[in-house]
């Protein structure tokens, strides 16, 4: 028995020195990370929630239920889906001449609050300490972004920005302004994102590496790695 626990031991100790040195290979090359930021780095419906709370509660006098009925979809549907709104007027049968007057006020609104995930400021210091030049390319338009940023206490940490204000992922000017800009080769780029088709699919077709944060930690090809959380990829970094 011991010594099939010693040699069982043995095969384990083996595949972590072998994944290691897999992951140190796959990070030999990078001198720059990018990064997506709604998703990724901060959760984007911690904040809408809170700026449509406030909102609605402002038009409370169209109805006491008003708020409530608007998150109860929001947390089931979930912050992108687009009739969260229409379906509460609808439900409580409010006109929806008041759109307009509730979308207006909303859009007034600023995110007081963000909320990043796990491990993300601890994950972004080691990669500074490391050496590594880091930077946000975002769909999001630099006067919401950069506010967000701000207020979630990450943005001084940072060496380059690029906004959708010109661009949208996947567009591959995105990654090409940034690989120029930073004077680096392709495969010296590691982007980091959640979404497959604007995000990774986007930075592989300029010859970039890729870190997909997925919720079944799926890894399609040797120039992507995968994780379930971004607390699971500082985890990663931590042991390489």
């Amino acid at each position: 028995m011991g010594e099939g626990g010693d040699w069982e031991r043995s095969d384990t100790d083996c595949s972590q020195r072998r994944l290691i040195m897999l992951s140190n290979d796959f990070l030999s090359s990078i001198k720059v990370v990018g990064f997506d930021a709604d998703q990724t780095l901060i959760d984007e419906s911690f904040s809408l929630r809170r700026r449509w709370q406030e909102t609605l509660e402002r038009f409370s006098h169209l109805s006491g239920k008003l708020t409530e009925t608007f998150l109860s979809i929001f947390d089931s549907k979930g912050h992108q889906y687009k009739k969260h709104l229409s379906d509460t007027l609808w439900e409580l049968n409010i006109s929806e001449n008041h759109t307009d007057h509730i979308i207006n006020f909303f859009k007034s609104t600023r995110s007081t609050e963000e909320c990043l995930y796990d491990g993300v400021k601890d994950m972004l210091l080691l990669l500074r300490r490391r050496g590594f030049r880091i930077g946000i390319i975002t769909d999001g338009r630099k006067d919401y972004q950069e506010h967000r940023l701000k207020v979630a206490g990450i943005y001084g940490l940072f060496d380059f920005f690029y906004y959708g204000d010109t661009h949208q992922k996947p567009d591959p000017t995105f990654f090409r302004r940034c690989i120029e800009n930073e004077r680096i080769k392709p495969h010296e780029l590691l982007y980091v994102g959640d979404h497959f088709e604007k995000d990774i699919e986007g930075a592989l077709a300029v010859g970039a590496k890729t870190c997909w944060i997925n919720k079944d930690a799926t890894k399609i090809s040797q120039d992507v790695i995968a994780f379930k959380t971004m607390y699971n990829f500082y985890q990663w970094l931590q042991r390489v």
